[in-house]
């Protein structure tokens, strides 16, 4: 059987960025930290669907590291690609079970600068 988890989270990176202009476009690197908090979140085992059941409060909260690559396709367009590794380890119930797990995301994102 397989588990889909599914959090609805706010993240607030703080980021150091370098630019390149090797090609045509302006290419960048970014590092830094991030703190997230999980608004809500949905466990779903085929056709069933539960809320996600923090052991603690505190388990919602992530703090953790980034790490990205971008460019800027136009002036004002740009993509990036970033992972960021979370420190923070979250314990969710789960029935009778406590599950421990730590973040990793990867992302994707376009932005549009005015």
């Amino acid at each position: 059987l397989t588990y889909n988890f599914i959090t609805n989270t706010i993240e607030v990176p703080v980021n150091v960025r370098k630019e390149f202009n090797l090609l045509i476009v302006k290419q960048y690197i970014q590092a830094g930290l991030y703190s997230s908090y999980v608004l809500s979140g949905r466990v779903k085992d085929g056709d069933t669907s539960h809320s996600l059941d923090f052991k603690n409060n505190s388990d919602r909260f992530d703090t953790g590291f980034s790490v990205g690559i971008g460019s800027y396709l136009t002036k004002n367009i740009q993509i990036l690609i970033n992972y960021d590794y979370g420190f923070t380890k979250s314990e969710i119930n789960f029935g009778d079970q406590v599950i421990s797990s730590k973040n990793r995301r990867w992302g994707l994102s376009a932005g549009y600068m005015f």
